[in-house]
């Protein structure tokens, strides 16, 4: 008797040590996949969605906060590091990226990388105050996101984990990014913008890279070199003058994947009309709770449900034979 229970502990623990590896931490899924389910709101009461943070198509919907506000919000892209190691081409957009992996996830060391590289003769250049402010809406935007998904927990107890971080590209030898940012001539007089999330060839103006540049390097976040910025966060700024850590903020929610809200939305950082928000005396310089509720809601995944795996089955019945074999 004492060696069967030896036997059956035994084929347990290693059944479990097998699931464990066929059974992945973080599980790409297609929506619509009846074996996962996640609770909403952290109360394990079964009522659970199979969207994690909200129950919501991820491209388009309206979020709720804990007062029953509604923020509406867009989603146009993700970035996903589980199949590849970002490229300039990487980037998962409307046209079958959302849908395949309804969320996508950054891993701690795979995060997208930024590049200043500003056009040659700009006027106004990414100096060391720049790219600080810059450097500071990518980490209000990390905070905040990260922030959204605490408490969050699967029906078994497990957390959720949200996969978001993005780094600045310090190297001048390699040339491997995924993203630039950099001030450029002609943008506002072009396009009508003073910022602008470039990611197609149709987004080219003249003074601004070449349509053959867009198509084949990464996705640009572009300032106007001619806009009179405030870089000084102790300054509002005045008539025709813009905030850059405002805009900076809200070009850096298109690179997250997001796109406008409607115009007029109230607070909301990605509302179509926001540059309104940087000017005349107007600051914005937080991530509003829809906005980073929808990026935490692309960028959290679950941990994987154990299921008994094929080796563990095969393990356990192999075991079980044995003894029977012994018992006689």
């Amino acid at each position: 008797m004492f060696v069967q229970i030896r036997c059956y502990a035994f084929a347990l623990i290693l059944g479990l040590c097998l699931d464990g590896i066929a059974n992945p931490s973080l599980t790409p899924h297609l929506h619509g996949d009846d074996k996962v389910y996640y609770e909403q709101d952290g109360v394990k009461d079964g009522d659970s969605n199979h969207n994690h943070l909200f129950n919501l198509d991820p491209k388009t919907g309206s979020i709720q906060d804990n007062n029953k506000v509604s923020y509406p919000y867009k989603a146009e892209s993700v970035w996903d590091d589980r199949f590849y190691r970002f490229n300039r081409n990487a980037l998962l957009v409307d046209t079958g990226g959302l849908d395949v992996f309804a969320h996508g996830f950054i891993s701690p060391g795979q995060e997208p990388r930024y590049r200043f590289i500003d056009a040659e003769g700009a006027n106004t250049t990414f100096g060391v105050t720049q790219k600080a402010l810059f450097n500071q809406a990518v980490n209000i935007w990390t905070n905040a996101v990260m922030a959204v998904s605490v408490g969050k927990t699967a029906p078994d107890g497990s957390p959720l984990v949200t996969g978001f971080g993005f780094r600045e590209f310090d190297s001048d030898i390699d040339d491997a990014f995924e993203i630039r940012v950099g001030f450029f001539d002609n943008l506002e007089e072009q396009t009508g913008a003073i910022g602008l999330w470039v990611t197609n060839a149709s987004q080219s103006w003249v003074g601004g890279p070449s349509q053959n540049d867009i198509k084949n390097g990464p996705p640009i976040i572009a300032f106007d070199d001619d806009i009179a910025w405030i870089f000084d966060l102790n300054k509002a700024p005045g008539v025709d003058e813009y905030d850059f850590l405002t805009i900076a903020l809200h070009e850096f929610g298109h690179a997250v994947g997001l796109e406008h809200t409607n115009a007029g939305t109230k607070n909301s950082l990605m509302r179509s009309d926001f540059n309104l928000a940087a000017t005349n005396k107007n600051t914005f310089r937080e991530v509003d709770y829809g906005s980073a509720a929808a990026g935490a809601m692309l960028y959290t995944q679950p941990q994987a449900v154990p299921e008994p795996s094929a080796w563990a089955l095969f393990i356990i019945s192999v075991t079980g034979l044995a003894l029977r074999r012994f018992r006689r």
